[in-house]
């Protein structure tokens, strides 16, 4: 009895030792991963309190692993394949399995002075007047909720306003909600981020028959896995159904420049 007793206690003091080594490990993975760093043109920002230079991911290391965790709780783990002071070369564990090579850059190298370390921006040529991120507050109109759920690639969100309903999704006439359900799935395993500003001062609203109609212009950006940057001017529509919640129709997004 005494044997087996002495055996469990081992067992526990050596899990409770290799858990305090392994946030002992995480812990200095992360302090070495502070900094900026370059990724196929982009620039990417990784802050000691977990945040970086998107506004809808934080960072972290756990169990050895590379994890960003989404606003909307959805979390990305990679597998680290090399660390240094210089190079940061990660696996993803989904997407392909993908290798990306990150190299850490310094503010000279960046070309930005320090704005992106103080306001969390990505260094993408807008100006400060165009990052207007869209509020989610129960006073924003619904066209602004659309657009946060759209860009988060947060389903659960935008499947309040579709049911069991279809909608004229972006040139897709009566979209069911599985299909729109897969676009936004396919989108967050295509798009590092996605990101829209819009200007609104440019926000329209109007009613005919009972149906809601809502526009804004806004800047839209979005950085895939790959490294490719898009950025253009665009105009957003909807329109609705009034109701608790309100019943997405349409909508679209029209490139002006």
């Amino acid at each position: 009895m005494k044997t087996k007793l002495g055996n469990a206690l081992k067992t526990i003091l050596m899990l409770t030792v290799l858990s305090a080594t392994a946030a002992a490990d995480d812990a200095a993975i992360k302090r070495q991963l502070v900094g900026r760093w370059e990724f196929e043109g982009g620039i990417i920002v990784l802050k000691s309190d977990g945040t970086m230079n998107d506004p809808i991911r934080k960072w972290d290391v756990r169990n050895g692993k590379y994890v960003e965790i989404k606003t909307s709780g959805n979390t990305e783990a990679f597998t680290i394949l090399k660390l240094t002071k210089t190079q940061f070369k990660i696996q993803d564990d989904a997407h392909g399995r993908g290798i990306g090579t990150w190299t850490r850059i310094t503010v000279a190298e960046s070309g930005s002075g320090d704005q992106t370390q103080d306001t969390g921006q990505y260094e993408s040529g807008l100006q400060e007047s165009q990052r207007q991120p869209p509020s989610n507050n129960e006073e924003s109109p619904v066209i602004l909720k659309l657009d946060r759920a759209l860009n988060d690639h947060d389903w659960s969100a935008l499947s309040t306003y579709i049911g069991n309903g279809a909608v004229n999704y972006f040139g897709h006439k009566n979209a069911s909600a599985s299909f729109i359900r897969g676009d936004i799935e396919q989108d967050a395993r295509t798009y590092r981020w996605t990101r829209a500003y819009p200007k609104r001062s440019t926000f329209r609203q109007y009613v005919r028959d009972g149906v809601i109609y809502e526009s804004v212009e806004e800047q839209t950006e979005a950085l895939e896995f790959n490294g490719k940057h898009h950025q253009a001017h665009c105009l957003l529509e909807v329109s609705y159904e009034d109701g608790n919640p309100p019943r997405l129709i349409s909508i679209s997004l029209k490139v002006l420049r």
